[in-house]
């Protein structure tokens, strides 16, 4: 084996390391936008059953924007989502 080969293969072998950090990450990452989305889809059914009882016409609904905004910005998204309802409602 020359010196060329072995550079080589260090150098594969830093670059499947990064790859496997770098998959942990995104992993990690999933799993923590996932379980967002679930959390603020749980407390959009809430809000949304609390203001019918109350007698508030404000409901934010279900699509796929309304669970990633909520998802990607956490509690406060959750929050714009009904600040938006509530300026559209005056």
């Amino acid at each position: 084996m020359d010196i060329n080969s072995g550079v080589l293969i260090m150098i594969g072998m830093c670059a499947l390391v990064l790859f496997i950090i770098a998959c942990k990450q995104k992993a990690a990452w999933l799993l923590t936008l996932i379980t967002r989305i679930v959390v603020n889809a749980i407390c959009i059914a809430l809000i949304n059953s609390f203001c019918k009882k109350a007698g508030y016409p404000y409901a934010v609904g279900y699509n796929f924007y309304t669970l990633l905004t909520s998802g990607i910005l956490g509690f406060p998204g959750l929050i714009l989502l009904y600040g938006i309802e509530i300026v559209n409602f005056l």
